[in-house]
């Protein structure tokens, strides 16, 4: 059978020379078959799968020990701040340098003006606490961040905990100066942003639930971090934590100086911690202490928002398998 295209009618209207005329399907097969054997014609070298593979993992190689120099740069910065009071300061003001006057010069009377306006405050001990408390707990961010064994990041949180309320008893960390510092993400403060954390730290993640952000925000450290992992532990420390932290929010309540303050602490705030407390305590096997403290506090005529919750939490408790003991540690 003939493939050639049938005899045209002459009757009909001819077709305008503009318009292209269509191949005929034999000839679009030819021609995809000719190009296809003039790219496979012998002498072509074939596609190396494994040199390019050897170039990916050499590219890898350099992007890590980039990132790793990178990041041992900020360690380092942050780590010389943290040894003295004067580091620190130096860092503090070449971070705002370079963040708030973008590249200006040293010199420039703005950056001038500013930082003969900072006199007072660089000598204010309230403020060398706040800084040295952003900065502190920017480092354990930097720790989590960069992969520290989860024991030893727990550990220096723990401590840096304990700092924050000996901070809190003997300087006042909430001036409105210190906002930038305490009251912000720290990985959004001014040091995070010099040293550029958002860009060389791939895998800090601000969402992170299980990390608290603010540093001097002791109750999120310890309600995201540090209880879950003591928890795990079932070690006495459990306890000493809980009798701290009540210690301390006690003496934040009473240093407010508002009786409705502390009133509202007393009758809200104190007994859920109580009773928080009390059941950490039986998870330690502790049954006999964790039960009287919570009958107890029912006794006291516990708010009567929190009565229901309470007496339905102890129903369940008491109903449930005696929990094992803990390991102490």
């Amino acid at each position: 059978m003939s493939l050639s295209a049938p005899p045209s009618d002459r009757s009909h209207t001819a077709m305008p020379h503009h318009i292209p005329h269509l191949l005929p399907a034999a000839a679009c097969a030819a021609a995809l078959l000719c190009a296809a054997a003039a790219a496979q014609q012998p002498g072509t070298a074939p596609f190396d799968r494994s040199a390019l593979l050897r170039e990916l993992e050499t590219l890898e190689r350099s992007h890590r020990e980039k990132v790793t120099a990178e990041q041992k740069t900020i360690g380092l910065a942050l780590g010389k701040a943290l040894s003295n009071t004067r580091e620190l300061l130096d860092l503090y003001a070449e971070a705002v340098f370079a963040t708030r006057f973008e590249g200006a010069k040293k010199g420039n009377a703005e950056f001038r003006k500013w930082k003969n306006g900072q006199d007072d405050l660089f000598k204010d001990d309230d403020f060398h606490a706040a800084l040295t408390i952003h900065a502190n707990h920017l480092y354990l961010t930097f720790l989590r961040a960069t992969g520290e064994e989860p024991r030893k990041v727990n550990e220096a949180l723990l401590q840096h905990v304990g700092r924050v309320w000996a901070a809190e008893a003997k300087h006042d960390l909430r001036k409105r100066a210190f906002a930038d510092l305490l009251d912000r993400p720290v990985t959004q403060g001014v040091l995070a942003r010099h040293l550029q954390f958002a860009s060389k730290l791939p895998a800090l993640d601000e969402q992170d639930k299980g990390w608290e952000l603010l540093a001097a925000h002791t109750d999120g450290m310890l309600e995201k971090t540090l209880l879950p992992y003591l928890r795990t532990l079932r070690t006495p420390l459990l306890i000493q934590l809980w009798d701290k932290r009540i210690e301390c929010e006690t003496a934040r309540a009473r240093r407010s100086g508002l009786q409705d303050r502390l009133g509202q602490f007393t009758r809200q705030t104190l007994p859920r911690l109580q009773w928080r407390r009390a059941r950490d305590l039986i998870l330690l096997g502790r049954d006999a202490e964790g039960f009287t403290l919570m009958i107890g506090l029912l006794r006291q005529n516990a708010n009567p928002a929190d009565f229901a919750l309470f007496a339905k939490d102890l129903r369940e408790l008491l109903t449930a398998a005696p929990s094992a003991p803990g390991t102490p540690e």
